[in-house]
């Protein structure tokens, strides 16, 4: 029988690799839960989807483990309001439950190969230390790039215009990680913008090309 306990304000559920949601027969969840998976093939160490769509991912890089969580338009971010403590701490912070061998003692990864601008991208910046948001200027059809965290955490959003609101295409809070950036817009070409904040105590390289 799945464990359920609290987790900000969600349900969780404890359970082997890869849960399907239809074995828990009879469990009631009022709120978004959420299974543990892993893919060590992958590098995935540990994994929590949540069923609005949200994940939050422990994954192996170089020395340590990089900890990201993302929510997609119309999920809720996981991390929002946590402090990214060693992933271990963070791990059983979030589910309640004790955290996997591989995450006990890991630590952030130290990220030894920060990029240098590509001068065709429509914006690059290096060695970056504090919160900034970059604009489209012009309806567009999406965005791809890179962010490279190499200390710290921070948050960064992807969003566009949508009668005279925003939408969130991408919300990820992260600490030290090298990720692509690929979110495209559904229909309608639209302004969009990448925002920067929550830094604490970071330092990141940002790559961004608008696509028409």
């Amino acid at each position: 029988m799945p464990l359920v306990c609290s987790n900000h304000g969600r349900s969780f559920l404890s359970a082997c690799a890869l849960l399907a949601f239809s074995l828990v027969a009879g469990c009631s969840v009022d709120e978004p839960a959420v299974a543990v998976s892993s893919e060590r093939a992958a590098g995935v160490l540990a994994r929590l989807d949540y069923d609005d769509g949200a994940s939050v991912e422990f994954r192996q890089s170089g020395d340590g483990v990089s900890v990201a969580g993302v929510a997609p338009e119309g999920s809720v971010q996981p991390l929002d309001g946590l402090a990214l403590a060693a992933p271990g701490e963070l791990f059983e912070a979030l589910t309640g439950a004790p955290a996997p061998t591989a995450l006990r003692a890991a630590a952030s990864p130290t990220i030894l190969d920060p990029f240098t601008c590509d001068p065709s991208a429509d914006f690059c910046a290096v060695n970056q230390q504090t919160a900034r948001t970059v604009r489209s200027g012009a309806r567009v059809d999406g965005v791809v790039g890179r962010l490279q965290v190499t200390s710290g955490s921070l948050r960064l959003r992807v969003l566009y215009a949508h009668s005279g609101s925003d939408r969130v295409l991408l919300d990820l809070i992260t600490g030290p990680i090298d990720r692509p950036i690929h979110e495209f817009v559904p229909r309608l070409d639209r302004n969009m913008r990448v925002e920067i904040t929550e830094v604490r105590g970071a330092t990141y390289f940002l790559w961004l090309d608008w696509r028409d």
